[in-house]
């Protein structure tokens, strides 16, 4: 037993310096952060540049060596301007920092949103022992939206108190999405709702149908003009109006000749003849009908009784 417990207490003496000295070396070794990083503009716009300039520090004991730096995105929208992908540093000592910025090149067609963009360190410490480091940085894109619309045509002539219906077709050939759009007729004498498209996607297009009622001038019967408004907004809340001429001639009601008021006065007559023979018809179908139950059933009971 006392073999077992000195033979304890010798590993134990021997196991002490040995992670002392590795407290100590851990202690020693160079440690990089990314301690601050900034993109600037904050929203870019496609064909536009960002810069992302980052402050690496060294908080460590010791001296970093081959310090390696490269930024990057996932996002196809953004690319490298500089020919390099990253920029090299022979030593960066201990408590020092360094200042590293990346040109980033937009895409004239990318899309409206947020998107990331990394930062990746690589170092040595003195013995080539590698390390590394690493942080994330949000950049915007923001791409003016424009909202098209298919041209339309309104009839040559309307007569007041009818109807008539026009396809709306709007599309949107940009790179950002918009929202509550609207599409209706300010024309004197046509009245309709707006047709509405809650949002519109970049590169989406839309067709609804336009109900439209006549009435009449506000001096009567003739020519009248307005506008097709389409109306929708940005990301922003901002509103973007587009407007389409149109015009047409209202006409007045045809008025009924005397001579086709007695013909449908006449036609009307003859229905309701028709009607009236049609109703007797049934009626008496419903008579025959009953005698006949009548007959089968006193038959019937007088079959029974026989037996």
């Amino acid at each position: 037993m006392k073999k077992i417990i000195a033979l304890l207490i010798c590993l134990l003496l021997i196991t002490l310096p040995i992670s002392g000295l590795a407290s100590g070396d851990e202690q020693k070794r160079p440690r990089l952060i990314i301690e601050s990083g900034t993109v600037a503009p904050e929203a870019a716009s496609g064909g536009e540049d960002i810069e992302l300039t980052v402050v690496i520090k060294n908080i460590g004991k010791a001296d970093a060596r081959y310090l390696s730096v490269k930024a990057y995105s996932e996002s196809e929208f953004f690319t490298l301007a500089s020919d390099l992908n990253g920029e090299f540093v022979q030593r960066l000592s201990s408590g020092k920092t360094r200042e590293f910025t990346f040109s980033f090149r937009v895409s004239p067609r990318s899309v409206s949103g947020e998107y990331l963009l990394h930062v990746e360190a690589a170092y040595e410490d003195g013995s080539g022992v590698g390390y590394s480091c690493d942080a994330v940085f949000r950049a915007a894109i923001v791409q003016p939206v424009e909202i098209r619309m298919d041209p339309i045509d309104l009839p040559a002539f309307v007569q007041s108190g009818s109807s008539f219906t026009r396809l709306i077709s709007v599309y949107n050939p940009s790179c950002a999405p918009a929202y509550n759009v609207h599409a209706a007729l300010n024309v004197d004498g046509l009245v309709c709702a707006s047709v509405f498209f809650p949002e519109l996607a970049p590169g989406a297009q839309e067709v609804k149908e336009l109900n439209v009622f006549v009435i009449t001038l506000s001096g009567g019967y003739g020519p009248t003009g307005g506008e097709l408004v389409l109306t929708y907004e940005d990301e922003s809340g901002e509103v973007k109006t587009v407007t389409t001429p149109v015009s047409c001639t209202i006409t007045e009601p045809e008025k009924i000749s005397d001579e086709d008021g007695e013909r449908i006065a006449q036609e009307q007559k003859k229905q309701q003849t028709l009607s009236k023979w049609w109703i007797s018809v049934l009626a008496a179908v419903a008579v025959i009908a009953i005698l006949c139950s009548v007959i089968v059933v006193g038959k019937l009971a007088r079959l029974a009784k026989m037996k």
